[in-house]
């Protein structure tokens, strides 16, 4: 369904304003048609049950002139990856100020973000990929202009989840009130898309004469005289105030359509006044007409309406009507009555009229007739420009010369009357019509007032003859009506029955029209055949009381959405599900494995139950657990081991109260050998302006029982050095890349290429590093490759706060394992340690290993959630039963093993990878732009909103799982641990809220900063300057540690050496670290 957009040549601000408070007169009564609708796209079918219809994306949709269309009160479920289809495009129609809340949801560990721009293309907002959760609202202001406005979901990173995403799409809504008593509505608010109520309207007076023996059950029965008037009064706040005033007044009977009707009189008015700056604007909108609701059930049958819409300004630079209503000052802020720039003190001509040129002494070339002081021979005084009718309109620009003296006349030195009829020079004056003036116009010959053809005639709804004076500059819209709806419209639905729901697109038929005058002169003008179709969506809520002068009575709210035509269900508490899928192969008769998130929409609050099918024969599913609740995580099993090579489909359904909601997940099954490059920091996020040592682990794994030699090759984006320690080994083998990145290197997403050769065999990944300035962390992992034993395995590690990211304020770790193994899930716990004194935090992660746990090669992956900003990062840690690397059959690598590239060309394929490497893609150009990660284009735009930031704050998800002992699905929120308690700060110590106070939290940097972090080592950190420490009397304070040594020497005693990253780290006993340089120096961390 694709909206008719309805538009006008005039100031955008008067169309916004008329249907700002056509909307609000249509919240009191639903008589005015709105913008029409027309079925046209992808229109889903909704099942007949209770339950929001989820709606999956329909490829293809990856280009903005292609985009789905969607609606308010959709919930859409889709996948995106950062190769093949980077954006999901969707176009979401909006009446005019109609707000709206995007919500998206997508898997922990994957980059996914949303964008979202105005029907003029404008850009909006930008979410942060990085959170699992993030919300973006489009206000009354941003939605003025009704129209259609553009959703993107990017693809940043989705290695980690398999890019799966769900956005729910919610809008303003009203709630009208009917009351039995009143024969009518007692209220009418407005409430929009975060279920805050910005607007209400109340019944002040009424009459209505069966008011003792109407009921829920049937329609009123009006009498002649029975009225209702309606009025809103808001206090003035910033100089605005706002009254309102409405009133419906019953005058008698009428067939129309068929159909027995009450006719009603309809007055309404509201006034809105802004003062700003010594400028008052005033907004006066009227509406008068009838209007004949159907007798059997109130339905609106007909409608004849006029509203008025009208904008006056006084004060300031825009002026009034007249001069000596102006109230100017000039550039150095003295009065300036005429608002001519020129102060009153200097002004010769006080009385120049609005907008005309005038020179240094306030003096128009009129007013200047025969002045100056040029001295020319015909005593005009500097211009030879004759005005031979006086009317300050020079002959050489006057259209009219004959002007009758006293007359008013505008720019072209026409008067009104001089204006009248002519069609643009044609004889029959436009058959009739009299134009703008006051003259004959009727038979078109004398045009202009002379017959030179620039009558005022109509064309195209523009009066062209006719220019706005100085005089009178005000503004007015005009809409009218006169529809008839031989269906009824219907929205009240007797008998009233709390949840009851219904949707209607009525059809309306007759005349619709819509003029915008300027200073007297019709600007442009529009006539609309019918009203076309207008889905509204309904439901019957609760009972509530209302006063109404010393009376109480009872009414039923009516909840009104636009949205699409038979979405009776928009607002029905409801879920879905959110398949994370971070290895869709399975390979040597492994299990595949599924992770399942319950995404509630509309308060759903309850547990769902899991069920699932393949199919495939001989193929047993498992479930880690059966009945998951809101944003619990849960997995779904495949036994692989007798299926054969192919691709195959899991379906999984969640039940909950006779709702079921299903995905498809696809998966491979693959027994063929091969291996698999394996990124364990696949996004690393790095804090700008220091230099930085980045080791980071590079996992070879082979695939069914694959056993050759591999070599690896690294492609590094120009400017960044980078050193290998191994360049092949028989896989598994780990080789660490150690990255070396400069403190100039500007905000932004870089790419690094890895690729693996075995004979013909060529596989490639990507490493993405982001650098930022916003608050962020990372994770420093220890012992990234171990040989699997029975006995106790450990995972060491710590969470490091970067740019004032406040960890004391809590998040969760998740703990996931490729291939699925329950069991090792199941023996993993978690211990964390106190937050220290520069805000990072560390953990570690213990496996219990015996007999029970097959031996094979697997992937631990850490996720790890923060309270502050809701970020969500991960790293992994490869387990395995052989490597090349820990028996010391490995190759280490030499500098050919790394060259630079311009990896921004990177398209993700194996090819692409090898010819960046050979230089064969590689661009002329090497500005900084093209340096960016090939992510970089995937992310649309470069900030974050700070109201994005608080929401996200606000729902960020914690991913769980009911397990024994507490677990929590190897989960566990470090705001649960006893020894969560921030160290003391030491004097003289950086502390977090210096680093606020450095670096604002909300500060935009050139391109916003994402997720997976890895252990990262600053060459030399720049301390914050911090004020001395007050004198005491006691002994003095030891001398401070230096940030460097020559050498080994300079190091404080008592500490050990740690190289398990590739790199060589000295770890003082009370845990400060220092790292060793290629010079056999030591910088302090």
């Amino acid at each position: 369904m694709q909206p008719k957009a309805y538009t006008v040549d005039s100031t955008p601000s008067l169309m916004r304003k008329a249907v700002l408070v056509i909307l609000i007169l249509t919240a009191l009564h639903p008589m005015i048609s709105q913008t029409a609708l027309d079925d046209k796209a992808f229109e889903p079918q909704f099942s007949d049950g209770a339950g929001v219809e989820v709606i999956e994306e329909i490829e293809p949709n990856n280009a903005n002139n292609a985009g789905q269309a969607v609606y308010p009160g959709d919930v859409v479920i889709g996948a995106v990856d950062m190769w093949d289809d980077r954006h999901d495009w969707f176009t979401v129609w909006l009446e005019s100020g109609q707000t709206m809340l995007l919500t998206l949801s997508h898997a922990a560990g994957d980059g996914v973000s949303m964008s979202v721009w105005d029907d003029n293309n404008s850009h909006l907002y930008d979410s942060n990929p990085s959170k699992t959760r993030d919300t973006i609202f489009l206000s009354e202001e941003e939605t003025e202009m009704s129209g259609a406005y553009t959703v993107s979901i990017n693809a940043t990173m989705t290695e980690a989840g398999g890019g799966a995403y769900v956005l729910e799409i919610d809008a303003g809504y009203s709630v009208d009130w009917y009351s039995p008593e009143v024969g009518w509505y007692a209220a009418s608010e407005q409430y929009n898309a975060k279920d805050e109520l910005t607007y209400t309207s109340s019944l002040t007076a009424y009459q209505f004469a069966n008011s003792a023996t109407t009921t829920k059950q049937s329609a009123p029965v009006w009498s002649d005289g029975d009225y209702w008037n309606f009025s809103v009064s808001m206090p003035a706040m910033f100089g605005v105030t706002y009254e309102e005033y409405h009133q419906m007044t019953v005058t008698g009977s009428d067939n129309v359509a068929g159909k027995d009707c009450f006719t009603v009189s309809i007055e309404g008015k509201a006034t809105l006044n802004m003062n700003f700056m010594g400028m008052t604007t005033k907004f006066i909108d009227e509406q008068s007409g009838v209007a004949c609701f159907d007798k059997s059930n109130l339905a609106l049958v007909h409608e004849n309406l006029t509203m008025t819409s009208s904008t006056e300004m006084s004060g300031g630079a825009f002026g009034a009507m007249s001069t000596s209503a102006r109230s100017c000052t000039d550039d150095f802020g003295d009065p300036d009555e005429d608002c001519d720039n020129v102060g009153d003190d200097f002004d010769d001509c006080p009385g120049t009229p609005l907008g005309v040129e005038v020179d240094g002494w306030g003096c128009s070339e009129a007013q200047n007739n025969g002045g100056g002081d040029d001295g020319n021979d015909d005593g005009n005084g500097g211009s030879n420009d004759a005005d031979a009718d006086s009317d300050g309109v020079i002959d050489d620009n006057d259209y009219c010369p004959d002007t009758m003296a006293g007359d008013s006349v505008d720019a072209f030195g026409c008067s009104e009357a001089q204006n009248g009829g002519g069609d643009n020079g044609g004889d029959d004056g436009n058959d009739g019509n009299d134009g703008n003036g006051g003259g004959d116009g009727n038979d078109g010959n004398d045009g202009n007032g002379g017959g030179d053809g620039n009558g005022g005639g109509d064309f195209g709804g523009i009066d062209l003859g006719c220019i706005p004076t100085g005089a009178d500059m005000t503004q007015e819209t005009v809409i009218r009506s006169d529809l008839t709806y031989a269906a009824g419209m219907n929205h009240i639905n007797f008998p009233l029955v709390e949840d009851k729901v219904w949707s209607e697109a009525a059809e309306g038929t007759g005349s619709f029209s819509l003029s915008i005058e300027l200073g007297g002169c019709t600007i442009s003008t529009m006539d609309i055949e019918d009203s076309g179709a207008i889905p509204l969506n309904y439901r019957h809520l609760g009972d509530q009381s209302f006063t109404i002068g010393q009376s109480t009575v009872t009414a039923t709210g009516i909840q009104v959405f636009a949205g699409r035509q038979g979405n009776d269900d928009w607002a029905t508490p409801d879920f879905t599900l959110l398949p994370s899928v971070p290895d869709d192969v399975a390979k040597m008769g492994l299990p595949f494995a599924a992770w399942v998130n319950v995404v509630g929409f509309n308060e759903f609050d309850s547990t769902v139950n899991l069920s699932a099918s393949i199919n495939a024969q001989n193929a047993p599913i498992m479930y880690d657990s059966m009945q998951l609740s809101v944003d619990q995580l849960g997995a779904v099993i495949v036994d692989t081991m007798n299926l054969s090579s192919g691709e195959y489909s899991l379906t999984i359904t969640g039940e909950s109260s006779g709702m079921e909601r299903s995905i498809t997940v696809p998966f491979t099954v693959d027994n063929d050998p091969d291996f698999e490059i394996v990124t364990l920091d696949p996004w690393i996020v790095i804090p700008q302006g220091v230099e930085w040592i980045v080791p980071t682990p590079i996992f070879i794994e082979p695939v069914n029982g694959f056993g050759a030699d591999v070599t690896i090759g690294v492609t590094v984006p120009d400017g960044v050095a980078a050193q290998l320690d191994f360049a092949s080994g028989s896989a598994p083998f780990l080789s660490v890349l150690t990255l070396t990145i400069p403190s100039n290197l500007s905000a932004g997403d870089y790419t690094v290429i890895v690729t693996g050769t075995a004979g013909s065999t060529v596989h490639s990944d990507e490493i993405t590093f982001t650098v930022t300035s916003i608050p962020e962390f990372s994770l420093e992992i220890e012992n990234r490759e171990q040989i699997i034993v029975d006995g106790t395995m450990s995972i060491s590690g710590v969470i490091n706060a970067h740019n004032g990211l406040d960890l004391s304020l809590g998040g969760a770790l998740d703990v996931l394992v490729e291939p699925y193994n329950q069991d090792l899930i199941d023996s993993a716990v978690i211990t964390w340690g106190t937050i220290d004194m520069n805000g990072d935090l560390p953990f570690t992660v213990t496996f219990a290993v015996d007999d029970s746990i097959p031996r094979n090669q697997y992937t631990i992956n850490l996720n790890v959630v923060s309270l502050d900003g809701g970020l969500a990062h991960s790293a992994s840690v490869a387990f395995v039963t052989e490597s090349s690397t820990l028996d010391g059959t490995a190759v280490a690598a030499d500098s050919s093993a790394v060259v630079s590239g311009n990896t921004s060309l990177h398209d993700g394929t194996d090819s692409s990878a090898t010819n960046i490497a050979s230089g064969e893609d590689k661009d002329d150009d090497t500005s900084e732009s093209e340096s960016k990660s090939s992510n970089t284009g995937l992310i649309v735009g470069g900030t974050i909103g700070v109201l994005g930031v608080v929401i996200g704050v606000a729902v960020v998800i914690m991913r769980g799982r009911n397990g024994d002992n507490n677990k929590d699905f190897a989960q566990q929120m470090w705001t649960e641990q006893p020894n969560m308690t921030t160290q003391t700060p030491v004097a003289g110590m950086p502390q977090m809220g210096q680093q606020m106070a450095q670096q604002p939290v909300y500060q935009q940097p050139v391109q916003p900063a994402y997720q997976q972090p890895v252990a990262q080592q600053p060459i030399q950190p720049a301390q914050p300057m911090t004020a001395p420490a007050p004198p005491v009397s006691t002994a003095p304070a030891p001398p401070a540690q230096p940030n460097t040594v020559a050498d080994y020497t300079g190091l404080p005693p008592g500490g050990q050496y740690d190289q398990s990253t590739g790199q060589t780290i000295y770890v003082q006993t009370d845990g400060v670290r220092w790292q060793m340089m290629t010079d056999g120096s030591f910088n302090r961390l």
